[in-house]
């Protein structure tokens, strides 16, 4: 252990000093003292280890207070502390302004020329006069066939035959149905469709007619949308007649294309 030490600050150098000239004050009286033979020698070791003392406690207080990372007195190097890095300020991220805006939202187009449905509203029903049977026909209905008209076929189409001597008829339940809803023709490869004409008329429960009677030839198919206006029964009465005027009698097929009522809204 070193005899001297070292101080940093100026304050704490002149205390030093000032121990220092005390301390050497106070042994060069001893010795002195001893020259001169006035004070006896245990005094004068005990003095002196005191003074020792004092200078080794002072040395002490000292060095245990010398800033951290000074070479220790026994040689060893304090422990540097760790130096916190320096770090960069946080940057905050850039984030978008908030946008406040004062306009009306703009509505969203809805096209106007589609209406929703009402599902409330009633779908008026459709039968299919193929789908039923006459309750009346006097021998008259052929049943369903395929006709050919305008080189177009139309399966299960009903057929009912048409004499010259008389009126023939082939009669439907309509009761509850609104509209009968069909086209008349005569089909393209009919025997006699070039010289027959069936004239054909449409009368209700009470042989009431539902409209004026209609005439179908061959390349002239009739359409028919009749009002039904309570009719019970829809009676179909036809007639061929020879539009050549030949000796010959005259027999020919009316057919229904696409015939069907539409039931009665309610």
């Amino acid at each position: 252990m070193p005899l001297f030490f070292k101080v940093e600050s100026g304050t704490s150098r002149i205390a030093v000093l000032v121990i220092c000239g005390c301390i050497g004050a106070m042994v060069l009286t001893f010795v002195r003292a001893l020259t001169a033979k006035q004070v006896p020698w245990p005094f004068a070791i005990s003095a002196t280890a005191t003074v020792v003392a004092l200078i080794v406690t002072v040395y002490l207080t000292v060095n245990e207070s010398v800033p951290s990372g000074r070479q220790s007195p026994a040689g060893a190097a304090a422990p540097v502390p760790s130096v916190p890095a320096t770090l960069p300020p946080d940057t905050p991220s850039a984030s978008p302004a908030t946008t406040w805006s004062t306009s009306e939202p703009t509505p969203t187009p809805t096209d106007q020329s589609t209406p929703s449905p009402d599902p409330t509203a009633s779908v008026a029903a459709v039968t299919r006069l193929s789908s039923l049977k006459p309750v009346s026909d006097g021998n008259n209905y052929a049943g369903l066939e395929i006709a050919h008209v305008g080189n177009v076929a139309y399966p299960d189409s009903p057929s009912m035959g048409c004499g010259e001597t008389s009126k023939r008829h082939v009669e439907w339940n309509s009761a509850g149905q609104g509209h009968f809803d069909a086209t008349l023709a005569i089909d393209d490869n009919d025997p006699q469709a070039s010289q027959a004409k069936i004239i054909v008329e449409f009368l209700n429960h009470d042989g009431q007619p539902l409209r004026n009677h209609v005439e179908v030839t061959i390349g002239n198919p009739r359409k028919v949308s009749i009002p039904l206006d309570g009719a019970l029964r829809l009676r179909l009465n036809c007639q061929a007649d020879d539009r050549t005027a030949s000796s010959r009698s005259v027999h020919a097929y009316l057919y229904l294309l696409n015939a069907q009522f539409t039931a009665t809204d309610r």
